[in-house]
């Protein structure tokens, strides 16, 4: 996803107020919820973007609060009233880019055939751990296509250890001699 500059803004100022509150991982937390929610509702998304009134700033503001805390409250009808609603989701990523940044986590992708179990998880978690001297969020993604193996994704290096990498290099190396 590509996060314009001002999305970039919102999301550091927020994190900026959210840090000095002691507020970052729960901002986290809401971020997500609320993008999720308006990723899948379509009533909710509808209203956010209606032309504001005192009575949906009041309605929104009512039905945010028995949800979320007073600094998201007050983030997201900011958002709302400046018409900036829609860059939520560039938001959401660049907040948790951000945060990730912050406290030396680095984020892996994880491409495997089938779901990683814990244990295997914890095992690639520590040994990536290691390599990039930062705390490790693994995001297992499932591709059957791979046929096995895996495939790890991590600042922009690769490292494909599945089947299908296998079998591509092998053609290239018959096709080649």
């Amino acid at each position: 996803m590509i996060i314009t500059s001002t999305a970039k803004k919102y999301a550091h100022a927020l994190y900026d107020i959210a840090q000095k509150r002691k507020q970052a991982e729960q901002m986290l937390a809401e971020l997500d919820s609320f993008s999720a929610a308006m990723e899948k509702d379509a009533d909710l998304r509808n209203l956010l973007v209606m032309p504001n009134s005192k009575e949906k700033m009041q309605l929104l503001e009512d039905a945010l609060k028995k949800l979320f805390s007073d600094l998201f409250v007050e983030f997201a009808l900011l958002l709302v009233d400046n018409n900036r609603i829609k860059l939520l989701p560039q938001i959401c990523d660049e907040f948790h880019s951000h945060y990730d940044f912050m406290h030396s986590r680095v984020r892996a992708t994880v491409i495997t055939a089938v779901p990683l179990t814990s244990e295997v998880e914890a095992k690639l978690k520590s040994q990536l751990e290691k390599q990039f001297h930062a705390e490790l969020r693994i995001d297992n993604v499932v591709d059957p296509s791979i046929m096995g193996g895996f495939v790890v994704k991590v600042n922009g290096q690769v490292l494909d250890a599945s089947v299908l990498g296998k079998f591509k290099k092998l053609k290239i190396y018959l096709t080649q001699n």
